[in-house]
């Protein structure tokens, strides 16, 4: 004879079938679309960990290829690097050490394509911030004093603001508007903590515009 605790477990059972019957397929794929979001999220952060790790080797590689300072076989590992891990700080790091060894080797156009290519396809605001820097010296150097205007004139983290005040008079020195230079080298001046040893070559730069660097002041 059915119990009353017989018959409601029966109830139980014949809404679960009903309510699987009409949702199960609904459940059974939002399991499936959870679990697969579950396995790619994880696949993700593990390619991301290899991408990073490989990058670190490839890096060592880099630098041993750089140390010999040949900017021929250092500029082609860093465009191996740059092609197999375009968005890895390693690859950053290498573009900008590619960039310098270019530049300390006179081939200011090379220098100049990497760092444009910094710029533009960096996400890192440090690192970007120094390619702007370096960019602006290179085309300071090269007289297009209105591109090297552009980019020093274009907002900076704060961190990099008294270089980017000191590249503008330098920039404005060179264009001969000695005004304007010596109110960014005032900026970058104040701006600078006062025990940095840049901030002496500030001094020397107001010197030789015929500023005493003690009269200046945050007025």
């Amino acid at each position: 004879m059915a119990t009353n605790l017989d018959l409601e477990e029966q109830e139980q059972l014949a809404e679960f079938k009903h309510f699987w019957k009409k949702y199960g397929n609904l459940l059974t794929w939002l399991m499936i679309a959870v679990l697969g979001s579950f396995a790619t999220w994880n696949f993700y952060h593990y390619w991301h960990r290899q991408q990073a790790q490989n990058a670190a080797i490839m890096f060592d590689t880099f630098e041993l290829v750089a140390s010999k300072e040949d900017v021929d076989n250092t500029l082609r590992a860093y465009t191996d690097m740059r092609d197999r891990f375009s968005n890895s700080v390693y690859t950053i790091q290498a573009g900008l050490l590619t960039a310098q060894q270019a530049y300390n080797s006179g081939k200011l156009g090379v220098s100049q394509d990497i760092l444009n290519g910094l710029v533009s396809n960096t996400e890192d605001l440090g690192y970007q911030s120094i390619a702007r820097l370096r960019l602006a010296n290179i085309l300071i150097e090269k007289k297009n004093y209105d591109s090297a205007e552009s980019i020093l004139t274009k907002p900076f983290p704060r961190s990099f603001e008294s270089m980017a005040f000191d590249r503008l008079g330098d920039l404005y020195t060179e264009k001969k508007s000695l005004i304007k230079a010596l109110e960014f080298y005032r900026k970058a001046y104040l701006s600078f903590p006062s025990d940095l040893q840049y901030r002496r070559l500030i001094e020397v730069k107001l010197n030789k515009l015929g500023v005493d660097h003690s009269s200046i002041s945050n007025k």
